[in-house]
C-alpha cells in the first residue's frame, strides 16, 4: 500500500496497487496511487496487522523523526492502529537525539519509530 496526500483537506490514505509502475508523480512530486483508479483506501480492519515504513529527514535512537512538515504521518497514526513503525533512511540522518537539531525538541504529536533501518543497522528505538 502507498499513501495519498490530500493537502487541502491535511490528511493522508493508503491504496493498494499491484504493482510499482500503477503509480504516478503526486503531491510535491512523490510517486502514489491514483485515487480515481483505486477507488477505497486501506480500511482499519484491513490494516491491523500493517507494518508503516516512514520517510523522514532525521530520527533519533528514540524514534522521534523529523518528517517535512505537514504532519500526514503523525495524523494518520493518530487515528489508526499500526503495529510496527519503521523509519527508512541513510546512517547520517540518525542521530542521538534529535533536541541536537531543533531547540524546541519533538511535537506532542508526533509519532515515535519502533525501529530505524539504514544501510549500516537496523536500531531498535528505545
Amino acid at each position: 500500500c502507498f499513501p495519498i496526500c490530500f493537502p487541502d483537506e491535511k490528511k493522508m490514505e493508503f491504496y493498494a496497487i499491484n504493482d510499482i509502475s500503477e503509480l504516478k508523480t503526486g503531491f510535491k512530486g512523490i510517486y502514489e496511487p491514483d485515487p480515481f483508479f483505486y477507488g477505497q483506501a486501506v480500511s482499519d480492519e484491513e490494516g491491523k496487522d500493517a507494518i508503516m515504513f516512514m520517510p523522514g529527514l532525521a530520527f533519533d535512537i528514540y524514534g522521534n523523526r523529523i518528517g517535512y512538515g505537514g504532519g500526514y504521518y503523525d495524523r494518520y497514526l493518530a487515528d489508526h492502529d499500526i503495529n510496527v513503525k519503521i523509519a527508512v533512511c541513510f546512517d547520517f540522518q540518525v542521530v542521538d537525539q534529535i533536541e541536537d537539531i531543533i531547540d524546541d525538541g519533538t511535537s506532542k504529536y508526533d509519532i515515535r519509530a519502533d525501529y530505524i533501518i539504514t544501510e549500516k543497522r537496523i536500531i531498535k528505538c528505545r
